[in-house]
């Protein structure tokens, strides 16, 4: 709508200073930005070292050690017990060593962000809370974009260039292995979800002009995405993580049916969330809902998990 606004402006009155000013504002973002992704992305294919016969391990940074300051304070945050503390440190230390692994997963949110920006630009990013119009579509479609790039993160981290390292963890004394997945899962989110849910609070208080609007919707998001992300845990991952090589057309193909559950629980969630937003006891309603929903989630998810390592330890 903007864009075909300014078309128009710039058809009807010509090249005024106005419409010059915007076209060379505009040209020179889009340079800035082609700059900065080629950049980017060299920098990673030259961390892949695409041809080289070895992957040399001198070249990557070392990861933060749990008992380290940043290490230690991220761990306490979010993980409880060591156990979990170790499946949350080591998913942490793939992200930080692994650049095929944040370049499997940091374009899955292109969706989201795209729908996000779209609906501020166009003026069609409506608070869920206030507007019964289809002008609240959009922010919420974000919330199930988001929700549907849980399921191919989490196969990401099923890979690894060390999989044959997969039988120290199985081997591992572990009190509770599926603590130890809690605190791969809770990695996945701190990594990335988290950033990208906090970037989507400040772009939605900016356009509602309402902070507090935007949080609420913004927890919405996190019970989903956290929802997401326990069912991909089970249905996805099934067993300790980093444990495959990674191979050609074993990134989608393979959880194609859990990830059709997760868009369409999401999808329908979203609808439900449009129409019991129009009232305050309707939008407490569903809240409440979602928190119980993913209560009972937590449950059968540790139990699911605690079967399938058991067959994974015994196989």
């Amino acid at each position: 709508m903007w864009l075909a606004r300014w078309v128009d402006l710039a058809a009807r009155e010509g090249p005024t200073p106005g419409v010059l000013t915007v076209a060379a504002v505009g040209a020179f973002a889009v340079l800035v930005l082609l700059a900065a992704a080629v950049f980017q992305l060299g920098r990673a294919y030259g961390n892949l070292q695409v041809g080289g016969a070895a992957w040399r391990r001198a070249a990557l940074p070392h990861p933060v050690l749990p008992g380290s300051v940043s290490g230690g304070l991220l761990t306490r945050l979010f993980a409880r017990g060591r156990v979990e503390g170790a499946g949350f440190w080591l998913t942490r230390a793939h992200f930080s060593r692994d650049p095929e692994l944040k370049m499997r997963s940091w374009p899955l949110f292109s969706m989201a962000g795209g729908a996000a920006l779209l609906a501020v630009a166009t003026g069609n990013c409506g608070d869920p809370l206030r507007a019964s119009d289809t002008s609240a579509v959009l922010p919420i479609a974000v919330i199930a974009l988001l929700a549907s790039a849980v399921p191919p993160i989490v196969q990401n981290v099923s890979f690894s260039r060390d999989s044959g390292a997969v039988f120290l963890l199985e081997s591992a004394p572990l009190v509770d292995a599926a603590r130890f997945l809690a605190g791969v899962r809770k990695a996945i989110l701190v990594t990335l979800f988290y950033p990208a849910l906090f970037a989507l609070s400040l772009l939605l208080a900016w356009a509602w002009r309402d902070p507090l609007h935007a949080l609420l919707h913004v927890g919405v998001a996190w019970l989903v995405v956290e929802g997401a992300a326990r069912w991909s845990m089970v249905s996805v991952l099934r067993g300790y993580p980093f444990r495959e090589a990674m191979v050609r057309g074993a990134t989608m193909g393979p959880i194609v049916l859990a990830s059709g559950v997760v868009t369409g629980a999401a999808s329908t969630l979203g609808l439900i969330h449009f129409f019991a937003a129009r009232s305050a006891a309707g939008f407490g309603a569903f809240a409440l809902g979602l928190v119980v929903a993913l209560a009972l989630l937590e449950r059968w998810s540790a139990a699911r998990t605690r079967v399938l390592l058991g067959r994974v330890q015994r196989g």
